[in-house]
């Protein structure tokens, strides 16, 4: 392989991480509440609600996923 597309591999190996990181269920709840907030937005509805309401959701099942893989280990 050439080094170009060492580099290549390496920064999308970089961004990967960085943005799905430890837990990929943040990275999916800011990509549903981006696409979420414009479909409300298209539909002429107000939008100020929506950020909230995905942002206490995605927590909340980030949490249960944590609790429920601790309790299957013992910890």
């Amino acid at each position: 392989m050439t080094r170009s597309w060492e580099l290549v591999k390496a920064f999308g190996r970089f961004w990967y991480g960085f943005i799905i990181g430890d837990d990929w269920t943040a990275a999916a709840g800011v990509v549903v509440l981006i696409l979420g907030t414009y479909g409300v937005l298209s539909l002429g509805m107000p939008a100020w609600w929506f950020g909230p309401v995905v942002v206490v959701a995605t927590a909340a099942l980030t949490i249960r996923r944590e609790l429920t893989r601790d309790e299957a280990s013992g910890a």
